[in-house]
Formats: C-alpha cells, structure tokens, sequence
C-alpha cells in the first residue's frame, strides 16, 4: 500500500543564535497577534540575497527552509477520585538511594511524517497506525483486478519514519518551544494547556537535546 509523504527538508542557517531567536520570536508573536486561525503555522525562509527570515505569510517560490506546524497540545486528563487514605504513623528516613549516572544523550532522532503529511519528530522508531477514509489519502492503495472499493471504505495507513540527526529533533523542539513561550507571554489560549506544553517541550529538551 502506498504511503503519502511529505519530507521536509532541513537546511543550516549561518545567521547567528541570538538572530534566529529574535526573528521566531518576533514572528510568531504577530502571528498570534493576528488570531488563532493564523497562528498556526510560521514559514522559515532564505532569501536570494541569503537571509534568511521567519514570517507567518508563505515564502516566494523557490525561497521556502521550512513550514514550522505547532505540535498539537494534549487535552487534560479528567480528574480521577482517589479514596483518602487512613492516617498511618510516620515511617522512618529512608537510606538515600544511590547516585545515578546521567545517560548518554541520543545521537539520531526518527522524522515520522502522517498521512495527511504533518510530521512529527520521536526518539525511538515506532510509527504510528491510522485508520482513515480512502478520500483522506492523496493516493489510494492499488484496487485489485475487478475488484470495486467505495471512496467510503477506510484502510490502515502507517506514518513513514525516516532517521535524522538529533541536533534537527532539537531544533524542532526549540521552534515548538519558542512558539508556546510567545503564546504564553501574549495570554493567547488556554493558560493551563500551554503551560503542559510547555513543560513537555521543556523536559523532552532536557533529555534529549545538548545544553
């Protein structure tokens, strides 16, 4: 069964870190200032002079890095009930466990990219099933000889990962970061959802991306 993709290309930038993050910053904060309808996606862009630049608008053709797609935000998990527990007597001070090594941060990420061709970036290659219409699909699976499927039927389709080096994981991560952070300041959406996100963002950074 053919799988639809779309593969993003990453490209070096040689504009200086403090340049980049004043540029997404300053980017995403008008995006957001124009609506959540707009605030969606950011377009990274290099110019023919070579600059390159993060607008919410498209790039002029031939000009286009990257089109940097806000990771979706996971919905609150519902309040469970828990029975409160008897008060027992204090138990004495635990042995200090033993101190832990740091693991070794990865060197390879996988680039998984969906049916509908948003990707998304994971550490280990897992890809993830979808169960979906064949109208949904840019091409449908091959039909075999004198056989009918209705544009109704739904089929199994699997996201198609690829191994990238790490540093594009982090950098992914850092443009989803940097986008959350900028919501957050603006007061755009729900508070408590972007500060989930934001620590999710935080702590995979943590773990997996130097410095």
């Amino acid at each position: 069964m053919p799988k639809a993709i779309w593969k993003w290309r990453y490209m070096p930038t040689s504009m200086t870190l403090t340049r980049i993050w004043l540029a997404i910053l300053w980017v995403l904060a008008g995006a957001i200032a124009a609506g959540p309808a707009s605030a969606a996606v950011v377009y990274k862009c290099r110019a023919a002079n070579g600059v390159t630049s993060y607008q919410e608008t498209p790039c002029k053709r031939g000009e286009l890095i990257k089109k940097i797609v806000p990771d979706p935000i996971p919905a609150a998990p519902p309040p469970s009930a828990t029975p409160a527990k008897p008060a027992t007597a204090p138990a004495a001070p635990a042995a200090p466990p033993p101190a832990r090594t740091a693991a070794p941060r990865p060197t390879v990420a996988y680039r998984c990219t969906r049916y509908d061709g948003t990707s998304y970036y994971s550490a280990s290659l897992n890809p993830k099933r979808h169960n979906v219409p064949l109208y949904a699909l840019d091409k449908p699976p091959p039909i075999p000889p004198g056989g009918t499927l209705s544009p109704e039927a739904r089929v199994w389709v699997e996201d198609e990962c690829v191994q990238v080096p790490n540093r594009e994981a982090c950098e992914h991560y850092r443009e989803q970061l940097a986008f959350v952070n900028a919501q957050i300041r603006r007061k755009s959406g729900d508070a408590n959802k972007l500060e989930r996100e934001r620590k999710r963002l935080t702590a995979i950074r943590g773990s997996r991306c130097p410095g």
